[in-house]
């Protein structure tokens, strides 16, 4: 069976993100004021997040390769 191929293309800025992490040697992504369920959706795109707090400040974060996301709770 032939399937047709769709072929989705990058934006300017995703090139130059792409281009950006192919070069790094590590990546790093924060959220501030975030909710407690947006704070564990964005950092559970790339593993499980772990919560940690301190001084009042409450993050969740994760980490995998060379990717780190923290997103910060809103007080």
């Amino acid at each position: 069976m032939n399937k047709r191929i769709r072929k989705k293309y990058l934006s300017v800025e995703e090139q130059k993100l792409l281009a950006l992490y192919k070069d790094c040697e590590t990546v790093r992504f924060y959220r501030h004021n975030d909710s407690f369920e947006e704070a564990e959706l964005f950092t559970s795109m790339i593993g499980k997040p772990e919560i940690e707090s301190s001084r009042g400040t409450i993050w969740f974060s994760s980490t995998q390769d060379k990717i780190s996301v923290t997103a910060f709770i809103k007080s």
